[in-house]
């Protein structure tokens, strides 16, 4: 936390600090004599009048106040800084402030940073054109293996309906044939008709020759 997160100090309404966070030296130094934890007599030089502007307009408004670009003096070097300053309330009747502290990068090393920025900026377009490139190549394969796949589905489709043309065919020649046997078996339905009537009438005439012979017979 002391090495990531800003240095930062929280206060009571009295400029008490009640609470340090990060590594706060090089804006804050014990003052001589009597230990204190008041935030103006430990204020470096340089901080102190900006901080109160900042902290008391939080005060009466009860807004986060923002104060960019103030120079502390700091081990013999003037360092610039960001204040950041955000009301909290406490208990009833207590209200308490955050400050937090951000360095300003110096021009040599906001130039370095940017300079990093283009840097990675370039390395993060010719990894994304690699990878651009990358997927191309894939999709040209999917796209290629997706064409093969169609012809191969074509012709098993083409293939399918012949088979199926030829099987229509097929049943179409076994329905005609079937037609035929079934007026062929009609028509000899009809002959045996034929011949069924004949024989019950031969079996009427023998029937009556049977009669007369035997009238003549018992005469």
């Amino acid at each position: 936390m002391n090495r990531f997160v800003p240095a930062s100090v929280v206060v009571n309404d009295e400029m008490e600090i009640v609470h340090l966070r990060g590594k706060t030296g090089a804006y804050l130094e014990p003052a001589a004599g009597h230990p204190t934890f008041s935030l103006s007599k430990m204020a470096r030089e340089g901080l102190l009048v900006d901080l109160r502007a900042a902290l008391s307009k939080a005060k009466k408004e009860n807004i986060i106040v923002r104060k960019e670009g103030v120079h502390v003096q700091s081990n013999g070097h003037t360092r610039e800084v960001n204040l950041e300053i955000t009301p909290l309330q406490g208990g009833p009747g207590e209200h308490y402030y955050v400050i937090v502290f951000q360095d300003v990068p110096s021009a040599a090393a906001r130039s370095r940073q940017e300079k990093k920025s283009a840097a990675n900026a370039r390395h993060g377009v010719s990894r994304e054109n690699a990878q651009v490139k990358q997927e191309l190549g894939r999709l040209r394969e999917q796209f290629q293996s997706l064409i093969e796949e169609h012809e191969t589905t074509t012709e098993e489709f083409k293939s399918a309906n012949e088979e199926v043309l030829s099987a229509n065919e097929e049943l179409q020649s076994t329905n005609e044939e079937l037609e035929t046997a079934k007026e062929e078996l009609q028509s000899s339905n009809e002959e045996l008709t034929t011949l069924n009537e004949e024989l019950q009438n031969r079996n009427v005439e023998l029937t009556a020759v049977n009669n007369d012979l035997l009238t003549c017979w018992a005469m």
